[in-house]
Order: C-alpha cells, then sequence, then structure tokens
C-alpha cells in the first residue's frame, strides 16, 4: 500500500496516510459518524498545509489527509470500508 510504514511495536503497527478525494461517503462526516473500530485511530489531519489532532467531531472534508494508525492490514481494510473508498483510488 501506497504510504504505509510498519512498526515493530506490538500496538498499531501499521501508520498510513489517505486522501480524502471526491466522491468517497466520509466527505462533510465526522470522525465520530464514522464508527471506527479500536483498532484503527486517525491520528492527524492535515488540511491546506496545516496539521491538527483530531476530535470525535473533527469534519472530513474534500482534500484532506488522514494519517492513520491501525493494528494491522486488516484493520486497514476495514478503516476503507468505514469512509466508503476503494483501496486502489
Amino acid at each position: 500500500m501506497p504510504n504505509t510504514y510498519r512498526s515493530s511495536w506490538k500496538t498499531k503497527s501499521l501508520c498510513s496516510i489517505v486522501e480524502i478525494e471526491d466522491g468517497i461517503s466520509c466527505i462533510g462526516k465526522s470522525i465520530v459518524d464514522l464508527k471506527l473500530p479500536n483498532s484503527i485511530v486517525i491520528a492527524l489531519i492535515e488540511r491546506e498545509n496545516k496539521f491538527f489532532l483530531s476530535e470525535g467531531s473533527s469534519r472530513i472534508l474534500k482534500g484532506d489527509k488522514l494519517y492513520i494508525m491501525a493494528d494491522d492490514d486488516s484493520a486497514l481494510e476495514n478503516f476503507y470500508i468505514c469512509i466508503g473508498k476503494n483501496k486502489g483510488n
């Protein structure tokens, strides 16, 4: 997967950057609305070249880059399903 880093730590062993593009169903939703499992954390949001820590009330906008921490590949796949993005996009 592009932009994915693997760690040897036992917690949240994957870090991935996901760009939010047109047509993804999570646009305009808050993070809490995504109902993400505990195996996934949106650590940072990059918007217009600025970074901020995500909160449950943070809204996802087109063009955002989400910095994701996930337990494993399965959790990352589940994240793509939660946001309505095909992994290949």
